[in-house]
């Protein structure tokens, strides 16, 4: 299936500019739309704030292909996708954030955050962000890691298609170096059940050894992962 893509935005509640970031209201203003680079993908347009969202609950389906990219006031994107947030900003809106959301919790021993840093998973996209809690910084990718999903390729993140019918919360895969989101899973990686995503290498590897303590899914079960496997791997109980 040819890949679709998504323009993420996000509107503050006392607000009806658009936001870059992924938290409420915080970062610099930009309307920001990633262009189809060729005429077997989708533009569409993924509003990324529960108020909204509520409302709306749907993708937007875009009529142009090339959308121009306008920025209000934004300073230079920073280096590896952080968001420097602004003095004034009130860092309850991040600390306090209404949306549902667990703790992220380090698989590997290497990934765990460094000192100061907390991440989280916000439940209904999926999406894991991190906050540099002493310097107020927001990112989008793993501090050290650099990944947005532990066990997915570098600047590889996974999460939950939100529109109705039989693809809600089926499991697709952001690629942010581009901007594109897919529903295979990038070559080479796999998902293990109730472990998590991994490459496909270190999996057989574990299994081979007696310590992958889970069952890796068949290319037929990953066509059909769901939010809730992946919600189990972060201890999240409904």
């Amino acid at each position: 299936m040819a890949p679709f893509r998504w323009i993420l935005k996000l509107c503050s509640p006392s607000s009806a500019r658009v936001h870059d970031t992924d938290a409420r209201g915080v970062g610099p203003t930009k309307r920001v739309s990633l262009s189809s680079r060729g005429s077997s993908a989708t533009d569409l347009t993924l509003v990324d704030s529960k108020e909204d969202f509520d409302e709306k609950h749907t993708l937007q389906r875009k009529s142009s292909n090339d959308v121009e990219v306008v920025k209000e006031n934004a300073a230079p994107k920073p280096e590896w996708d952080d968001i420097l947030l602004p003095a004034d900003t009130p860092w309850e809106w991040i600390v306090n954030d209404p949306r549902e959301r667990i703790p992220w919790v380090a698989r590997e021993k290497e990934n765990e955050l460094p000192p100061g840093w907390m991440a989280w998973v916000y439940l209904e996209f999926g999406r894991i962000r991190f906050f540099d809690m002493a310097n107020k910084r927001f990112c989008t990718m793993h501090p050290t890691g650099r990944f947005g999903t532990e066990g997915l390729p570098y600047r590889w993140e996974a999460c939950f298609d939100p529109r109705s019918g039989p693809v809600n919360g089926k499991v697709c895969y952001m690629n942010n170096n581009d901007g594109s989101v897919h529903w295979e899973i990038p070559s080479g990686h796999t998902f293990v059940e109730g472990v998590g995503f991994m490459p496909m290498e270190v999996a057989k590897k574990r299994e081979e050894a007696g310590v992958l303590n889970g069952r890796i899914l068949t290319a037929d079960e990953m066509q059909s992962l769901c939010k809730d496997q992946v919600l189990k791997i972060y201890g999240y109980k409904q």
